[in-house]
């Protein structure tokens, strides 16, 4: 009688009947596939429970995570990442936890560049023009990872230009034709901020040299005040040594 523990038969997951191992066809390493040779053709039809994921970066280990991802060819890869860059991949959405070391990528290369571009209405974000490339704001070089708050649309001319710059940097350096980009309206809010301090600046140091310069001017009056009221002074008490005359104030 076939049971649990029984390597001879197998219960088929499509049809629910339990037949001889051989009536399934091998899988390799000595294992056969959950459904007989007679559903072959409804293999689409097993349904596997959804995958219960979490989001909380605690429950990570502190060491070399692997992350699993399914591509769209429907071929399924591995790889790791370390244990700060699986948080933050984590903690802005593009992968759930599965347990403490091991993580699954939500979305495929090819998907989630068909989102970050029909989230930007394939325009480029730092000159306004049509853009139909992947730019990360913080670039793979310096720690930024492929999350839907690190990317952006950006056309292949500012991609290319841009490489592995800050936005700053390359708006700064590049200027980009101007446009409807988010990041160099931006900028240029910035750079109008700067001017309207630079000129407040100018004008009180203009007011404070004008001050120093009439300070100045008053002093050397009073300076000159001064010497005269002493040299009248000298000449007073001469005339009175002199003469012997008493000179009235």
């Amino acid at each position: 009688m076939p049971n649990n523990a029984c390597n001879l038969y197998k219960t088929c997951k499509i049809c629910g009947q339990t037949k001889w191992y051989k009536s399934f066809e091998p899988k390799g390493r000595r294992k056969r596939r959950s459904y007989c040779k007679s559903c072959k053709n409804r293999k689409d039809e097993i349904k596997l429970p959804p995958t219960q994921y979490s989001y909380d970066p605690s429950l990570l280990n502190k060491s070399d995570i692997e992350v699993r991802v399914k591509l769209s060819s429907k071929k399924r890869i591995k790889y790791k990442v370390s244990y700060e860059q699986a948080v933050l991949m984590v903690e802005e959405g593009v992968a759930g936890i599965v347990h403490e070391t091991l993580i699954h990528k939500l979305y495929d290369k090819q998907t989630f560049r068909q989102m970050i571009l029909e989230r930007d209405n394939y325009t480029c974000q730092y000159c306004g023009e049509y853009g139909d490339t992947i730019d990360h704001i913080i670039p793979k070089s310096k720690g930024g990872i492929s999350s839907f708050k690190n990317c952006i649309c950006a056309c292949k001319r500012c991609n290319t230009k841009k490489g592995d710059l800050s936005p700053e940097e390359y708006l700064y350096y590049y200027e980009p034709i101007a446009g409807r980009g988010m990041l160099q309206n931006q900028q240029l809010e910035q750079k109008i901020h700067y001017i309207q301090q630079l000129l407040e600046t100018i004008n009180e140091q203009t007011i404070c040299d004008q001050y120093r310069v009439i300070k100045t001017s008053a002093e050397q009056v009073l300076q000159k005040i001064e010497q005269l009221e002493l040299r009248i002074k000298q000449i007073k008490e001469n005339v009175e040594k002199v003469c012997g005359l008493e000179i009235a104030p």
